[in-house]
């Protein structure tokens, strides 16, 4: 491998509009053009290790802290843009090229930097105990509208116990593919009865202490309004009742299948009126039921 180094031709000028972009779309690619993988490599592990240290401390399930670390992970593509950049500019023309100063080799190091980068923020809520969705729906109006970006909180230790009044996000059994989010209204063991728009709990009615949407339920078959709930199994429901697709019509959801904690609204942009309303940012603190 040496020798090949030795015999192949100096390398001609770096370009730093080529740096630049292969810094941007694989930093070690970039580096690796101005001879410098050893920091393309640690430019592409610095942004990782910040999702995994932020989500593992929860600081990222907080609005504040979601946007630091996004603010760190922005700093750290900038900084590694402007070295790779300088590094093109500073090296001398007819430089003794390193073993990967190839073009095929700057395809494969951008493919895994890519493929490594993708896989970590698809299971971030796996890897680094938070993730972020986009509200779809109405569901659950007014708690979160359509157009709320959340943030969540994954981590083992939050989902060990989860109480009545948390929302959650689940895997329904009918939609393997899908994240949907809900409402914790029914426990393991209880036995839950939903009439309309209010819920009895074991016997007792439950004074749920959050906004619900209490137009009349349109008519149709519930076929889980009337359930004693397994020991792994939770009953979600939506906070607007009416236009709610949750558990009383599509049943209990089994422990496993939940997947987080809803704990902040980063973001918020209406697609109906394509504006930003800054008001809705903020914690979103679980409301205990009486």
């Amino acid at each position: 491998m040496n020798e090949a180094v030795e015999n192949a031709p100096a390398l001609g000028r770096r370009s730093g509009f080529l740096a630049l972009l292969l810094t941007y779309f694989g930093s070690a690619a970039g580096f690796a053009y101005v001879r410098k993988l050893e920091w393309g490599i640690a430019f592409a592990l610095m942004p990782l290790v910040v999702m995994f240290i932020g989500g593992r401390l929860g600081v990222t399930s907080t609005v504040g802290g979601y946007y630091a670390v996004m603010s760190i992970w922005a700093l750290l593509l900038i900084a590694g843009l402007v070295l790779a950049f300088r590094a093109a500019r500073a090296l001398p023309v007819n430089a003794t090229p390193c073993w990967y100063n190839r073009w095929y080799h700057y395809v494969w190091i951008a493919a895994i930097c890519v493929g490594v980068t993708n896989y970590a923020v698809r299971h971030r809520g796996t890897l680094f105990g938070y993730d972020m969705y986009r509200v779809p729906s109405t569901a659950m109006q007014p708690a979160l509208a359509i157009g709320d970006f959340i943030t969540v909180d994954a981590r083992e230790s939050t989902m060990a116990t989860v109480h009545r009044g948390d929302i959650v996000t689940y895997v329904p059994q009918h939609h393997p593919d899908q994240t949907w989010i809900k409402r914790v209204v029914g426990l393991p063991g209880e036995h839950v009865v939903v009439k309309g728009n209010d819920v009895e709990i074991d016997g007792k009615p439950v004074t749920e202490g959050w906004a619900l949407v209490r137009e009349p339920v349109a008519p149709g078959v519930a076929p889980f309004n009337d359930i004693t709930l397994g020991p792994d199994q939770f009953f979600l429901m939506g906070d607007n009742r009416p236009h709610s697709e949750d558990s009383r019509y599509t049943g209990p959801v089994p422990r496993d299948a939940l997947r987080a904690k809803v704990t902040a609204i980063w973001f918020h942009y209406s697609p109906d009126t394509h504006s930003i309303d800054t008001s809705r940012i903020g914690p979103i603190a679980a409301a205990p039921a009486r």
